[in-house]
């Protein structure tokens, strides 16, 4: 026999087979990103929007809970109030003290920003010292 080669049908099958392990383990890589438009109103009154993209990839395993790092990018609108900003809350890893650490009250952040080691991450936009205007941003 010259040279032992294998049909070609199954080497066309080997190679769709091994192209879509390839796509599997690049697609549940922890650089991929989940997320994507996000938006909100302020509540009591209705006078500022936040409209933009927050996004989260998957960082580590900390005491059996998954931590993120996030980024987030809003525009921020005006209807009626003048002094409007974005707060957060979440939960962050302490690397210090080996514990998750909770930011239960409202925290303001920037426009845009990032973050690392959070989880349970939630974004509003406020009416500044008017906690009961915030409204919590949600797919758009």
């Amino acid at each position: 026999m010259k040279g032992h080669s294998k049909p070609k049908g199954a080497t066309r099958a080997a190679g769709i087979v091994l192209a879509g392990a390839a796509l599997a383990v690049g697609l549940s890589g922890s650089a991929q990103a989940a997320g994507g438009k996000y938006s909100a109103y302020t509540k009591s009154p209705e006078c500022a929007y936040a409209t933009g993209t927050y996004y989260w990839y998957s960082a580590a395993t900390y005491n059996g809970k998954r931590a993120y790092n996030t980024q987030w990018n809003f525009q921020i609108g005006r209807i009626s109030c003048n002094n409007v900003s974005l707060y957060t809350k979440y939960n962050k890893w302490d690397s210090g003290k080996k514990k998750w650490v909770s930011q239960s009250s409202y925290k303001r952040i920037n426009s845009s920003g990032t973050g690392s080691a959070v989880a349970d991450v939630r974004i509003f936009v406020c009416e500044v010292g008017n906690a009961n205007s915030c409204g919590e941003i949600r797919p758009a």
